[in-house]
């Protein structure tokens, strides 16, 4: 994925509109990256693991 760098962060236009898939986006960094990836335009598929569903 090209980035912009800096405060920036991602390039939109290289962003929007692709599917990106997500793992570990409950907490953490996937789940920073998942929220500035939505923010960015990005269509999302997510998913994440809790211990409490073994």
């Amino acid at each position: 994925m090209k980035t912009t760098g800096g405060k920036e962060g991602l390039n939109r236009s290289t962003i929007q509109h692709k599917v990106v898939v997500m793992m570990g986006a409950s907490s953490g960094i996937g789940e920073a990256t998942t929220k500035k990836l939505a923010e960015e335009g990005a269509k999302l598929v997510i998913a994440a693991h809790a211990k409490w569903l073994d």
